[in-house]
């Protein structure tokens, strides 16, 4: 259904266009979310018959006036050709999302799907059929990008940022197959003493231009599945090889952590569990030593697949943390959502901690409903010795931060604690 017609829609589309050059028109680029999962769980012939589903409840949303074609994989558009302004085709969207939210009956399973909507209008997002395509599908990847299961329309500025993350992610390409990403430690030490007790990964790029910055911002919004599978490799076997090697070489080996932050979705990548396992068996590392942060850089994250991977890490006798305020929309469920074993505060997603008594109290509060879990606490951010002692008043576990030492290259990763 709505397969192979692509060329014949925009042809269709052009002709309606140059027969309504003052009427609005629109194309509605729609995306599934996660369909991936679909076709790996259940079996292609599964993911054909939702595909045929979705198409039929597509055309079902739109007059017989409008035009639709399946795109190829998971995608399908729309071409809205009878409108009056723009809210006709956000209530058409809604329509299609809210159709699409109903579960589909295959092979006796209910199946979930959602989709991503990217619009563009004309003629304020192009002339032609093509254009408002191209236009609509970078609204729609930018739908993906904000949590998925939503409606964007194309602008120019939104464009724009899109062309520099494209920029963005080849250099960071590059960067990977000319070596120039380097491993960095920072310590963090026990609180009531500041004895260390470990090292937290860091990843800097040497970009051309910019010179030495922090890639975790890139690493957040990498999509590419090619991209986040080799910089899985990096982190893990570089990282874990990096700190092994040093802490032999200093007769420390099995007395500190490391901890290798991750964005949540590179931890789900199919390659995860085998470059974990391989990681460990190479470096030396030992599995309790090693502690796996999820950052949780998106709006769709999926609980219930955290909980499995957590059951596989476990498994493994590796940690599991979590960075509490990587995302504004990270709940504090999470802390017994999820099987951790410590959470990381950074104190620059608070409110000032030495000004407001609030934050004080407010983390004092996690603390301790952190610890009747069994869950350490962290605390990164630390710049001045007002900080250390009141954070620690707090009864929390360990800190980090500016206070505690600068940032350490790997041959500099068994300097002394300031």
């Amino acid at each position: 259904v709505l397969s192979g017609l692509i060329e014949l829609y925009k042809a269709k589309t052009n002709v309606l266009i140059s027969r309504k050059r003052s009427a609005p028109c629109a194309t509605l680029y729609i995306g599934l979310d996660h369909f991936s999962h679909i076709n790996k769980g259940l079996g292609h012939n599964a993911g054909d018959k939702l595909l045929q589903g979705v198409a039929h409840r597509i055309k079902n949303c739109i007059s017989d006036l409008d035009l639709a074609a399946r795109l190829g994989g998971d995608e399908f558009t729309v071409a809205l050709t009878h409108m009056f302004d723009a809210s006709d085709a956000t209530n058409v969207a809604q329509k299609i999302l809210k159709s699409l939210d109903e579960p589909f009956l295959i092979d006796g399973n209910e199946i979930f799907s959602s989709a991503s909507i990217g619009i563009a209008t004309y003629p304020e997002c192009g002339d032609t059929a093509s254009d408002l395509l191209t236009n609509s599908s970078v609204a729609m990847q930018i739908a993906k990008a904000n949590g998925r299961h939503g409606i964007q329309f194309f602008t120019d500025s939104l464009n724009q940022n899109y062309l520099h993350k494209i920029e963005r992610e080849g250099d960071f390409r590059d960067a990977l197959a000319k070596d120039r990403l380097q491993v960095s430690f920072r310590p963090f030490v026990a609180a009531h003493d500041r004895t260390r007790l470990g090292y937290y990964m860091g990843l800097n790029w040497d970009h051309p231009e910019l010179g030495l910055t922090d890639a975790s911002e890139t690493i957040a919004a990498m999509e590419n599945n090619q991209i986040q599978t080799r910089l899985t490799y990096k982190l893990l076997h570089d990282g874990a090889a990096q700190y092994q090697q040093r802490v032999r070489e200093e007769g420390k080996e099995g007395l500190y952590s490391l901890i290798i932050p991750f964005p949540a979705y590179q931890l789900l990548n199919s390659n995860f569990i085998s470059n974990l396992k391989n990681a460990l068996q190479t470096s030396g590392i030992a599995a309790n030593n090693l502690i796996l942060e999820i950052n949780e850089t998106r709006a769709d994250f999926n609980l219930g697949e955290f909980r499995n991977l957590g059951v596989q890490i476990a498994a493994l006798g590796v940690k599991l943390a979590l960075n509490l305020f990587s995302s504004p929309k990270t709940p504090l469920t999470h802390l017994f959502q999820l099987d951790l074993d410590a959470i990381r505060i950074s104190l620059q997603s608070l409110d000032s901690i030495t000004e407001n008594p609030r934050t004080a109290i407010f983390m004092k509060s996690i603390t301790s409903m952190a610890h009747d879990l069994g869950i350490e606490v962290i605390v990164d951010g630390v710049s001045s010795s007002k900080e250390a002692s009141l954070v620690k008043g707090l009864g929390v576990d360990a800190l980090m931060g500016s206070f505690i030492t600068d940032e350490v290259r790997p041959d500099d990763a068994a300097a002394d604690v300031q």
